[in-house]
């Protein structure tokens, strides 16, 4: 499935639980994990081409990061 989302908006948030992964066909993205409540560790930008939410959905686990467009973005939702 094709989808859209403006940025400054939340794509998934870490702890929910995966229902797919995405290939980012344009825009860009970033990401972090939190440690205690507060922004740590994985601080990422990503753009097109790139592929996000594996980890949880191989691994059958919930999200292990937060991730939000920071520009308009198109991605390709795999289930």
């Amino acid at each position: 499935m094709l989808c859209e989302l403006p940025g400054g908006h939340r794509v998934f948030s870490e702890g929910d639980a995966c229902t797919g992964l995405y290939v980012l066909m344009n825009g860009t993205i970033t990401g972090y994990i939190l440690d205690g409540g507060r922004k740590n560790g994985l601080d990422l930008t990503q753009n097109s081409g790139s592929v996000f939410g594996e980890i949880s959905y191989f691994l059958n686990t919930k999200r292990t990061a937060t991730i939000f467009s920071e520009t308009t973005c198109s991605f390709l939702f795999l289930r």
